[in-house]
């Protein structure tokens, strides 16, 4: 049963980590029955952004972070979103879907061609 479940979850994406991202790593837990263990990630709950959890969802809390701690200076130009999905161990989509969220709220500005930079505070 177990594997039916695993090679179905395989063929339904072409990335298991859009699975989890997909349905959560609660049922990847259960699925499997042991813990898996996503260290490089907050494990603070998303659910305040509707319809997005998972690892975009984790990245989005840990980059918000970043910033609000002065990691991650206000203007600063970030590193290409294919070499930060590699530090994140995502598919750039995956990245790119929490950069655009992080947008959206207002923490980074995409600039198509020049980079993704760290917004001012209030669109200074």
């Amino acid at each position: 049963m177990v594997m039916e479940k695993l090679e179905s979850m395989l063929r339904s994406s072409s990335d298991p980590r859009d699975y989890v991202a997909a349905e959560g790593i609660g049922s990847v837990r259960r699925l499997l029955g042991h813990d898996i263990s996503l260290e490089k990630f907050s494990e603070r709950p998303t659910s305040y952004m509707p319809g997005r959890s998972g690892i975009s969802g984790q990245i989005v809390e840990d980059l918000k972070q970043k910033i609000e701690t002065g990691v991650f200076q206000y203007g600063e130009k970030l590193e290409s979103m294919r070499t930060m999905a590699k530090k994140y161990d995502v598919s750039p989509v995956t990245f790119m879907n929490a950069a655009k969220m992080l947008e959206q709220q207002g923490y980074l500005d995409i600039k198509q061609g020049k980079g993704t930079f760290v917004s001012f505070p209030n669109g200074k």
